[in-house]
């Protein structure tokens, strides 16, 4: 009978402590996966408010260059006003799905103040744009919002930082996340905000969602702790899944706006090939009208400007064409070309350009048997014009570009296979972007300007069109020591 005792004393034992395992293991489970949870909604917002922002910023460098480019006799501030006006319609339009919003603020003074800036585009306080702001007010917890915000704006350019306000058409106080960033050609922070309850909500109702599926799983193996960990193990790593899916989901939209940027940046660039064959037009006619004495001399010009009115023609062209092409292969259009021709065309269309920077250009064709093969001509000097104009772009006064057209042996019967070598004097790159210079989606410290958008965009397209030819496409650089791009083109012989 003691021993019963001892054994139902035992197991109740057991049996309390297996329970408070289980409670205080579910507890803890709930805890990490709610604070978890609480956690990447927190992270998926500032990255959301973030990249709204700053895609704001380059939707106004966009919006500016356009008005430019319209209004070529609008002086800055006239720009400056469009902007504001359209930066205010789309402010006041927009409707984010979490009651968010986004605003502008001037800045005056730098060293803060009183009136260190004004209230410039304000959703939701339409009335006071316009009205000054302090760097020396305060919240109802003694914070100093503004004065954080200009700090952080001076210290990084852009701050994440949270303040008590007072909401709209109520008269509760509640604390809101905030993302401000610099515009510095016109001094603006632009910030887009939301109430934290709000994001807490958001939070509360997706760990709701959850919390049923959890509490049966906890119910029906809460006496096995041993086989509830390893749910727990599981769930966390089906979590993890479901967090990289959104990821890949992330990085695939990423990529689309990435390459549709890019090729928008790509339609900007084009004004400076077309501007530079525009000189060339108007060079050489200049130079054929100083020289009207010698007609031999005029008719070598007035050639030259027709070659450059013809290239002309043809960027305006594949400009268009650009716009279109996304991940598809390039459609080419064969036809019996003769190699020769192609280094005359190019020789006479980039000469001036590189006489102009005094750059030693030489374009030449070496060990060449077959002169004609069936290929897409204006997509051969495409490729030919964008590798010799990069090496242009980046090599100084007084270095040598050199492009080599050879031909090599062939194991293929009725083919030909061309080997271009692009070699420049210039800056060359590190090994990491070379690695990815062909790729429009992966960043480096090169891509950040225009310039060096526009180079990956045109190497990119270089790139689809030698796998369109089924070649292939290679770079040889060092940082300081110059670049060497090899293109092989097996071509069908033409003779």
């Amino acid at each position: 009978m003691s021993n019963n005792k001892q054994d139902n004393i035992t197991t109740a034992v057991v049996l309390i402590v297996a329970a408070i395992v289980i409670v205080v293991g579910a507890v803890v489970i709930i805890t990490v996966i709610k604070d978890s949870l609480y956690k990447t909604v927190y992270e998926d917002k500032q990255e959301v408010y973030r990249d709204s922002v700053e895609n704001t910023k380059v939707h106004i460098d966009n919006m500016r260059e356009q008005l430019r480019e319209q209004h070529p006799d609008w002086t800055d501030e006239q720009i400056k006003d469009t902007v504001i006006d359209s930066l205010r319609d789309f402010m006041y339009s927009l409707e984010y799905s979490d009651d968010s919003y986004m605003w502008v603020h001037e800045i005056e003074n730098y060293d803060g103040g009183d009136k260190y800036a004004k209230r410039l585009i304000h959703p939701n306080l339409k009335n006071m744009e316009g009205a000054l702001l302090s760097t020396n007010t305060v919240d109802i917890e003694g914070n100093m919002p503004y004065k954080e915000e200009l700090e952080g704006i001076k210290k990084d350019g852009h701050v994440f930082f949270t303040y008590n306000f007072k909401e709209l058409n109520s008269d509760l106080i509640r604390k809101k996340l905030t993302y401000s960033s610099l515009y510095p050609d016109y001094n603006w922070i632009i910030c887009r905000g939301v109430s934290v309850n709000r994001i807490d909500k958001e939070a509360r109702d997706s760990f709701n969602s959850e919390l049923p599926v959890l509490i049966t799983v906890i119910v029906i193996y809460g006496i096995l702790v041993f086989l509830m960990l390893i749910y727990v193990i599981y769930l966390l790593r089906k979590l993890e899944n479901v967090k990289k899916e959104r990821d890949t989901y992330v990085r695939e939209l990423d990529m689309v706006n990435m390459a549709s940027k890019a090729k928008v940046n790509f339609l900007f660039s084009v004004s400076h090939d077309v501007r530079e064959h525009t000189e060339n037009v108007i060079k050489y006619n200049n130079l054929a009208m100083e020289n009207t004495g010698d007609e031999r001399q005029v008719r070598e010009y007035l050639f030259a400007a027709k070659k450059s009115a013809e290239e002309l023609d043809k960027i305006i062209t594949e400009a268009g064409k650009m716009a279109l092409i996304d991940s598809k292969d390039v459609v080419l259009d064969e036809s019996i070309v003769d190699i020769r021709s192609i280094t005359k065309d190019i020789d006479k269309a980039i000469a001036l350009a590189a006489e102009d920077k005094n750059i030693n250009l030489s374009i030449k064709d070496k060990a060449i048997t077959h002169y004609k093969v069936y290929a897409d001509k204006i997509r051969l000097r495409q490729i030919s014009m964008i590798l010799i104009t990069n090496a242009l772009r980046y090599t100084k006064s007084g270095g040598t570009v050199e492009c080599i057209f050879e031909e090599l042996d062939s194991k293929k019967d009725g083919y030909a296979l061309y080997r271009l070598v692009v070699a420049d004097t210039g800056v060359g790159m590190t090994e990491g972007v070379a690695r990815d210079i062909f790729d429009l989606i992966i960043e480096d410290e090169d891509s950040e300007s225009l310039e060096g958008q526009n180079t990956k965009l045109e190497l990119n397209v270089c790139k689809r069109i030698v796998e369109s030819f089924g070649g292939d496409i290679r770079v040889d650089t060092k940082r300081g020591r110059g670049t060497k791009i090899i293109v092989e083109l097996p071509l069908r012989i033409g003779e």
